[in-house]
């Protein structure tokens, strides 16, 4: 009896096993503002070496250096041994509404993204490639060159500050 009960748990986890996709591993969520899968802001570089394997150096600037973590498609940034920005240029990492690098729903990708039905602060700049989005309210950047997007970045959501009116 225990036999039969055996076998039949085993075919069902074999059954599964076929049925979940085999891309997986490597599809992961950008979440504006916390991270790309697994990888999250202020982590330290041992904890995002520990889940993404080996990394390659990249050129530092201002303080921050990158790692590259080529078989994933992603940089991280660094700053104090801490994760200041994950970038991605996989195009199985997506926002939870569907955009991804590749994606030539650019100017939906900003609506969706930077603004969230609100408006919201966004700042364009022209890049060697392209241009660049920066939505530091919403904590992502979206990187476009010839009409798709190409790199989606997360960064820490900037906060407002309160304006202070001078007293009388």
């Amino acid at each position: 009896m225990s036999r039969v009960i055996s076998r039949k748990i085993l075919v069902f986890v074999l059954l599964l096993a076929e049925l979940a996709p085999a891309s997986h591993a490597s599809a992961l969520v950008v979440t504006p503002g916390r991270g790309i899968g697994p990888v999250r802001l202020w982590m330290t570089e041992n904890q995002v070496k520990s889940i993404l394997g080996p990394s390659t150096p990249v050129a530092s600037s201002k303080g921050r250096y990158p790692l590259s973590f080529p078989s994933q498609g992603v940089t991280v940034w660094f700053s104090k041994g801490r994760v200041v920005k994950v970038r991605t240029v996989n195009p199985d990492h997506k926002t939870v509404s569907g955009f991804a690098p590749g994606d030539a729903r650019w100017e939906q990708a900003r609506q969706a993204l930077c603004h969230g039905g609100r408006s919201e602060a966004s700042a364009t700049r022209a890049t060697p490639a392209g241009f660049e989005i920066r939505c530091p309210l919403r904590g992502v950047v979206l990187e476009v060159s010839q009409g798709r997007v190409v790199g989606l970045s997360v960064i820490p959501i900037a906060k407002l500050r309160a304006r202070r009116t001078p007293r009388p």
